[in-house]
C-alpha cells in the first residue's frame, strides 16, 4: 500500500476540486488483510479492452494507438493514487511511442518553475533522490512517487522530453483566497483569463462542491458565499494552465520543423467529458486532441456518458485488485496544509491513528518527536521514518493552548 496519499473523495473527484491541496496518511491496515473495492457492473467495460463509450462498440488496440499516435495532443486521465491507472498510462505511451518515437510528455505533477530539473532528469544527470528533492515532489504533488516514477524512468530512457504543466501553489492559493478576477495581473503568472466552464461542468463541480461545503475554514467559520465561484476559478486555471502550456510546447516545435505527439497526464477530472483541458484548448485553436481515460469496473456505466457527451474519445476497462498490505509504512490519517508556524490540520481520517490519538479538524502540529514541525514535509519525512509500532509524541495546538498527545502506531 502507498505510504502517502491524497484523498480522493469520490471516484470523480478532480485534484484541482481539493482547493487546499492537501494530504492525506491514512489509517494503515493490519498486514495481509485483503480489501477490495465492490463492483457495480462488471460487464461495463471489459477488463483489458478499448471502448467507444459513446456507442459502446469496442475497439482494437492498435486501432486506438495508431490513432493517438498521429495526433497532436492526447490527455490519458488518472486518478492520481492508483497504481493501475498509471500502469494503464505506462502501457499506452510505450504503445504510442513505438508508432510514433518523436513524442513529448507533460505532466500535471510538476510547477513549470521546476522545468530545469526535468530537462537534467530526461538527459540522466540527476539520481532519483536529487530529481525528487530539486522538484519538489513532497511539497508541490505529495502522492508516493512510486506511482510514477516508471513514467519518468521510461522518459529517461528513451529521452523523451518532459514538460512542467502546472502552476504554482502560491497562485492557487491566491486564485482560491480572491477569485481570479482578484487576481492582480502581474501576478498571474503569464495565465490568461480562461473560457468560461460550460452548463454541464457546472453541474458537476456544483455536486463535487456540495461534498465540501460544510468544511470549515482556519477559525472555524464557514465558508462565505461566494466560495463555489472561487471554486469553479481553481478549476478553471489549472484546465487553461495545463491548456497553454501544451499549446506553447506544441508551437515551439513546430517553429523548430517538429511535429511530435504531446502525451499528457492528467488528472481525469480535467479530461472527462472534454470539459476541462480539451475545453480551454480548442479556444487557443488546438483542436487535434484525443482523450483517453481508464475505467475501473466500480465505476458506474452510467456516467460513460454525460447526456450526448461522452467520457473520453475511447476507455480502457481496468479490473480493480485485491491488494495485500503486508509491512506498511506506520500512517497517521490526517489531511494537512500549511499552517502559520506548523501543519495545520484540515481533516481527520476516521478510524485513524490520529483520530485515536485526539488530533481533530482546526488543531495546529508544532512537534513531533521533538522537533518543531515548520511545513507539511516535515511531518511527512518524520512518518515515514518510523518503525511500525512506534509511539509517536506530538505536540499541537488547540484553541490557543499547547496539548501533548501520542500517536500509537500498530505493528
Amino acid at each position: 500500500m502507498n505510504n502517502m496519499k491524497q484523498i480522493n473523495l469520490t471516484s470523480h473527484t478532480p485534484r484541482a476540486l481539493l482547493l487546499l491541496a492537501v494530504l492525506i496518511l491514512s489509517a494503515c491496515a493490519s498486514a495481509g488483510t485483503a480489501t477490495h473495492v465492490p463492483k457495480i457492473n462488471s460487464s461495463c467495460v471489459k477488463t483489458g479492452n478499448w471502448m467507444d463509450p459513446k456507442t459502446g462498440a469496442y475497439i482494437p488496440a492498435s486501432a486506438v494507438v495508431k490513432k493517438a499516435a498521429r495526433h497532436d495532443a492526447v490527455l490519458l486521465g488518472e486518478a492520481h493514487e492508483s497504481n493501475d491507472h498509471h500502469i494503464w498510462q505506462l502501457q499506452t505511451i510505450a504503445q504510442i511511442h513505438a508508432i510514433n518515437p518523436d513524442m513529448i510528455l507533460g505532466f500535471e505533477a510538476f510547477p513549470r518553475e521546476v522545468q530545469a530539473t526535468l530537462d537534467k532528469w530526461v538527459e540522466g544527470d540527476l539520481s532519483e533522490k536529487d530529481f525528487l528533492e530539486q522538484s519538489k515532489w513532497n511539497y508541490f504533488w505529495k502522492f508516493d512517487p512510486e506511482l510514477y516514477m516508471p513514467l519518468f524512468n521510461f522518459a529517461r530512457m528513451n529521452r523523451v522530453p518532459m514538460v512542467a504543466l502546472n502552476v504554482n501553489r502560491k497562485l492557487v492559493n491566491n486564485v482560491s483566497a480572491n477569485g481570479w478576477g482578484g487576481v492582480k495581473k502581474h501576478e498571474r503568472g503569464n495565465i490568461d483569463n480562461p473560457v468560461a466552464a460550460s452548463a454541464g461542468y457546472i453541474k458537476i463541480l456544483k455536486d463535487v462542491f456540495k461534498q465540501h461545503e460544510k468544511i470549515k475554514d482556519k477559525n472555524g467559520k464557514p465558508k462565505k458565499e461566494n466560495a463555489f465561484d472561487k471554486f469553479v476559478d481553481v478549476q478553471l486555471i489549472w484546465d487553461r494552465a495545463f491548456a497553454q502550456a501544451i499549446n506553447k510546447t506544441l508551437k515551439t516545435n513546430r517553429a523548430a520543423g517538429r511535429t511530435p505527439v504531446m502525451v499528457n497526464i492528467i488528472g481525469r477530472g480535467h479530461v472527462d467529458y472534454g470539459f476541462g483541458v480539451v475545453h480551454q484548448l480548442k479556444s487557443l485553436g488546438v483542436n487535434d486532441v484525443m482523450a483517453l481515460t481508464p475505467w475501473d469496473d466500480f465505476q458506474n456505466c452510467n456516467r460513460l456518458n454525460n447526456g450526448a457527451i461522452a467520457v473520453a474519445d475511447a476507455v480502457f476497462g481496468i479490473s480493480a485488485k485485491i491488494e495485500m498490505d503486508g509491512a506498511a509504512k506506520p500512517k497517521l490519517g490526517v489531511f494537512i496544509e500549511q499552517g502559520k508556524d506548523g501543519v495545520a490540520i484540515k481533516k481527520v481520517a476516521p478510524k485513524s491513528v490520529a483520530e485515536s490519538a485526539g488530533i481533530k479538524s482546526g488543531d495546529l502540529l508544532i512537534e513531533a518527536a521533538g522537533g518543531k514541525l515548520k511545513n507539511p514535509l516535515d511531518l511527512i519525512n518524520t512518518i515515514n521514518s518510523i518503525a511500525p509500532g512506534t509511539w509517536l509524541p506530538l505536540k499541537l495546538v488547540r484553541n490557543n493552548k499547547i496539548i501533548e498527545v501520542v500517536a500509537k502506531f500498530k505493528r
